[in-house]
């Protein structure tokens, strides 16, 4: 059928994809990835940006990706900037209302040793000091609020309260575990993100259709 909300991106969209979903059971939301940055000259993405492009269909583009370990990628955070504005206006141009979405923390250790309790200490570690998360989120965050002023209408989703207080980010809460591995969400991580960013995109007034 025909597309509500379409997610694009790496793998760091992907895993978006099981909580937005279930949090809008009733639009058709679809994912469309591949390896490295969603920028509309990246030959990965060539038949993907044709076929966007190519419809005239006005559904929503989210973009979102492993932001801090693909600026490299480009050379520098002012490049991805511009490639990202470039690729924004295309789309827009299209009729598409895009979103760029942030990322989520990538953890210093892997979910086992948040979940299972250490053998001889008896302690479980499930925490990041918040200040190693702002390192990470420097090395990109300048490229999409760049972007972002370069398009006053784009809307820059932030995903920074979710996992993390002024301390520390947690792959935890409540006995429940978000991730499955140190920077991927499992289901129930994409659960709480998407209801989050759906309730989010609900109240904002491009998306009323949500």
């Amino acid at each position: 059928g025909p597309i509500d909300l379409l997610l694009l991106g790496d793998s760091h969209a992907e895993h978006l994809f099981p909580g937005f979903a279930q949090a809008l059971p009733d639009l058709n939301v679809v994912f469309y990835g591949k390896a490295g940055l969603p920028l509309h000259d990246n030959p990965n993405y060539a038949v993907i940006f044709d076929t966007i492009l190519n419809t005239r269909e006005p559904y929503p583009v989210l973009i979102s990706a492993m932001w801090h370990a693909r600026v490299k990628e480009v050379g520098a955070q002012s490049k991805l900037s511009v490639k990202l504005s470039e690729t924004l206006q295309r789309l827009e141009a299209a009729g598409k209302p895009v979103y760029l979405v942030d990322d989520v923390y990538q953890f210093q250790f892997d979910p086992q040793r948040c979940k299972f309790t250490h053998p001889l200490s008896g302690s479980t570690h499930c925490s990041d000091l918040k200040d190693m998360y702002r390192q990470t989120r420097d090395s990109y965050m300048f490229a999409l609020e760049a972007a972002q002023l370069r398009d006053p209408d784009l809307v820059l989703v932030r995903l920074d309260d979710l996992f993390c207080d002024e301390q520390a980010c947690r792959m935890d809460a409540d006995g429940q575990l978000f991730f499955r591995d140190n920077n991927h969400l499992n289901i129930q991580g994409s659960k709480l993100v998407g209801s989050a960013v759906a309730g989010y995109l609900r109240r904002h007034p491009k998306l009323a259709l949500l």
